[in-house]
């Protein structure tokens, strides 16, 4: 049971620091695009 909630979070906070580096990445690209 604490397995699967440990394993729940884990999975939730590589979500979040995907999409946090997924709009990080589209910001210095347009910041490229820019110059």
């Amino acid at each position: 049971m604490s397995k699967k909630i440990r394993e729940h979070f884990e999975n939730a906070i590589k979500n979040i620091s995907s999409i946090s580096w997924n709009a990080r990445y589209e910001k210095i690209s347009s910041l490229e695009i820019a110059l």
